[in-house]
């Protein structure tokens, strides 16, 4: 995996998986001394997500947060959630009008990020012709936070005219997607933290 090193920051490579393609965008910045301190002190992960329609997300959260050894909360269920304690956490959630669901990005508004938290996006739609998560990525780059990056792949979705024909994506998120996540979080959150 590519990473490039600017004037002591790290610049990490975006995946993006739709279908059978993988590609990097270049986007996310961090501390390399942030990055290397969390690499001593070992990781506790929480994966946040909202899946509401067809458990797409909630598919790809729970692939991810298994092997990440990652604690799982529904946001739609319970918006009081306490990050202090966690110092890996992804949010995770379908696309909405280009967007990722409402209270993610509330969530992201809201939250007091500590320096030493490390935060990576994972969206899941019908169509993947662009990054969904950007509009959270620059919040949280604006608050200061050390993004890892996003993970997105395609999902069964009948939202609008789609669902006219019968939805698109059916058999999405399907096992090479979640292998595709379960590779995200090895190559990208688990080395990026631990150093392995």
């Amino acid at each position: 995996m590519p990473v490039w090193g600017i004037d002591g920051l790290t610049i990490l490579p975006q995946y993006t998986s739709t279908g059978a393609h993988q590609t990097a965008h270049n986007s996310i910045f961090c501390l390399d001394g942030a990055l290397e301190n969390e690499r001593k002190r070992g990781m506790k992960a929480m994966l946040v997500y909202a899946s509401v329609h067809h458990g797409n997300t909630k598919k790809i959260a729970e692939a991810m947060a298994q092997e990440l050894g990652a604690d799982l909360a529904d946001i739609t269920q319970n918006k009081e959630i306490d990050l202090s304690a966690y110092n890996v956490i992804g949010l995770a959630s379908g696309v909405f009008f280009h967007s990722m669901h409402e209270e993610i990005m509330k969530l992201i508004e809201d939250q007091e990020f500590s320096k030493n938290q490390k935060v990576f996006t994972v969206t899941t739609c019908g169509v993947g012709y662009c990054n969904y998560a950007k509009g959270a990525a620059r919040k949280l780059q604006e608050k200061g936070v050390c993004y890892l990056g996003n993970f997105q792949c395609r999902g069964y979705d009948t939202f609008g005219p789609f669902g006219k024909i019968g939805g698109i994506a059916k058999n999405h998120p399907n096992e090479r997607d979640k292998e595709k996540a379960r590779k995200f979080v090895r190559e990208r959150i688990k080395e990026r933290v631990r150093g392995k």
